[in-house]
């Protein structure tokens, strides 16, 4: 037990320490971090997910053929150690690219093999039996691709990257990156979600500035309308653009829905009718014929509070709506009916006044406000007349 602690720790030391052994810079921790942190960074500026493959159903042998094919020297990969042969080098199970196009490969059985000439060794004494251990994780650069032996060369020999990745690191992975690099890639495997869920799963997705900074990684204006050099000159029409097109599409949408619930209300179907009203207004919100349909439905249905509800919003839209003002003052007029035979007339009273204020020609309402008040003139004179108690 003594002994597998020991081990443990000798590890640890090992693959934090050894790449600072015989160094000439200070900086190589300072380097690994700012690669890792590349990653979280890009991630949290724009939204990431596993490799488009993923979620495609391609055979395992075409995919691994196709990577074959697109794979550069001079590219990054991350590899778990399966064996450790003291003058041949190390084989390597690829689990994961670093640099490039993202690929999903580790299930693809892809294996790399690092000679023992390839070794980045700090020191001559050093035995690859001492340095690697079966099941390390390793980043390396391939500087060679084998497609009829499917397999790939690779090196932890600095001079071999690219100039654009001189600051990367090469060697062995930490245990805690290691352990990040092998949850992500138990990850892939077991996507189960689309595409578009898992997008929106990503930080990076929910940040507001998320399009600018793609756009800023990717070198392309905001101002173009088109990647074609001949379209980009053209100057478009404030509605030719996409927020006023989806803004039409969903007015089309809306007024067809209305439309639907109207016919609906016509043949007796009130439910129908009414969840088409309130699609309508989903699809868009400020629908004024939404509110005036679903209002005389609501009137029809004697739910009069709800009803002047939506014929107001109608009106606060589009103040001068001749259906909306109509339906509006009849509604009010029919509430002062409903007060007025149940002897409640001082609120009669309000809603005929109501009715006027938005149509002030409107006879039935001028009628009964005369026929309320010439009632409660007389009961006043009643009250007025009545003799006073003892």
């Amino acid at each position: 037990m003594e002994q597998q602690t020991y081990l443990k720790r000798l590890g640890k030391f090992r693959n934090e320490k050894v790449p600072l052994v015989g160094s000439t810079s200070s900086s190589v921790r300072e380097r690994r971090a700012a690669f890792d942190l590349q990653d979280s960074q890009q991630a949290l500026q724009c939204g990431t997910t596993f490799p488009l493959e993923v979620f495609l159903d391609v055979p395992a042998s075409v995919r691994k053929r196709r990577f074959l094919e697109d794979v550069r020297v001079g590219t990054l990969v991350l590899g778990k150690i399966v064996n450790v042969r003291l003058e041949a080098g190390l084989l390597i199970h690829v689990l994961e690219v670093v640099t490039g196009q993202k690929r999903f490969v580790k299930d693809l059985d892809l294996q790399a093999v690092c000679p023992r000439s390839e070794f980045e060794m700090v020191s001559d004494h050093i035995d690859c039996n001492d340095e690697f251990r079966p099941r390390d994780i390793v980043r390396a650069v391939v500087f060679a691709v084998d497609a009829v032996q499917e397999q790939l060369s690779v090196s932890f020999r600095r001079f071999r990257l690219p100039r654009e990745s001189r600051s990367l690191e090469l060697g062995l992975v930490s245990e805690e990156d290691a352990e990040i690099i092998s949850k992500r890639a138990e990850a892939e495997v077991e996507v189960l979600d689309g595409f578009s869920h898992q997008l929106k799963q990503t930080a990076g997705f929910s940040n507001p500035h998320c399009i600018d900074n793609l756009l800023d990684e990717l070198g392309v204006s905001s101002q173009l309308s088109s990647f074609l050099g001949c379209i980009q000159s053209i100057q478009r029409r404030p509605d030719d653009y996409r927020d006023e097109l989806r803004r039409k599409q969903s007015h089309a949408w809306a007024m067809e829905t209305v439309a639907t619930g109207v016919d609906h209300l016509k043949l007796g179907n009130i439910e129908k009718a009414e969840k088409h009203f309130d699609h309508a207004l989903l699809i868009e919100p400020n629908n004024v014929e939404a509110y005036v349909a679903r209002g005389a439905l609501y009137a029809n249905e004697n739910r009069y509070e709800n009803a002047v509800k939506d014929f107001q919003e109608a009106l606060r839209l589009n103040p001068k709506h001749k259906n909306a003002r109509k339906y509006l003052a009849e509604t009010q007029t029919t509430r002062g009916n409903s007060c007025f035979n149940k002897g409640d007339l001082e609120t009669a009273v309000d809603y005929y006044q109501a009715a006027l204020q938005i149509n002030p020609d409107l006879e039935s309402a001028q009628s009964q406000l005369q026929a309320v008040e010439t009632k409660l003139e007389l009961q006043a004179l009643r009250v007025g007349a009545a003799p006073s108690g003892s």
